[in-house]
């Protein structure tokens, strides 16, 4: 067989996965994520200050975790009018730099807590940014009244500690007021002082209290 009869090669080599197939097999990971994924193309006005951003791909968790639904080819400001500006120019710091940021913040205009990853993979054209996040309210609340809980058990333990010394039921009172930060009112009151304040037309200042 002469080299001419040889078989063609491919000039792919075998070892280096198709591009499309990767491209099919990211775009299937992607979609089977549970965190909110979204690819946004900034937007500037004449000036080239930042002012919105437009939704180019989202996957199917984005609606779970944003609540907003079918963000493709709008704009943040069209889906939440009052969104805040800063997190337009934070994402537009990202794209500008190309430095990943990551930050748990809560969004009033959405309403929620989020846990947000912003950066620009390789081969991205200008001012387009990947965002990665994740609904933390539930988690942040749950947090939040486990601490609570631990604060206030800390709290009655320091206390019982405190109290054990004391045998008078008055200084117990004195010590636990004390503890709560509250102001010592002593349980009983002289008889002659009122319950409650009148005001009578005099020449006194007006609205002064008289017993």
């Amino acid at each position: 067989m002469t080299q001419a009869d040889a078989p063609i090669r491919s000039l792919r080599d075998p070892r280096r996965p198709d591009p499309a197939s990767l491209e099919s097999l990211n775009e299937a990971l992607v979609e089977s994520m549970t965190d909110g994924v979204c690819i946004i193309r900034l937007i500037f006005d004449e000036r080239g200050w930042p002012i919105d951003y437009l939704f180019v791909q989202a996957n199917a968790a984005f609606q779970v975790q944003s609540g907003l639904s079918d963000p493709r080819c709008k704009t943040i400001r069209e889906l939440v009018p009052g969104f805040e500006m800063h997190w337009i120019e934070k994402y537009a710091q990202v794209a500008a730099s190309g430095v990943a940021a990551r930050f748990e913040v809560e969004v009033l205009s959405i309403g929620g807590r989020y846990d947000i990853r912003a950066f620009v993979p390789r081969g991205f054209p200008p001012h387009h940014v990947a965002v990665v996040f994740t609904n933390t309210t539930e988690r942040h609340l749950i947090e939040s009244r486990l601490q609570a809980s631990e604060e206030r058990q800390a709290f009655v333990l320091k206390l019982q500690d405190r109290l054990r010394l004391l045998d008078d039921s008055d200084a117990i009172q004195l010590e636990a007021a004390s503890a709560l930060g509250l102001q010592w009112i002593p349980r009983a009151l002289p008889r002659s002082c009122p319950t409650s304040f009148t005001t009578r037309p005099s020449s006194r200042r007006r609205g002064a209290p008289s017993c």
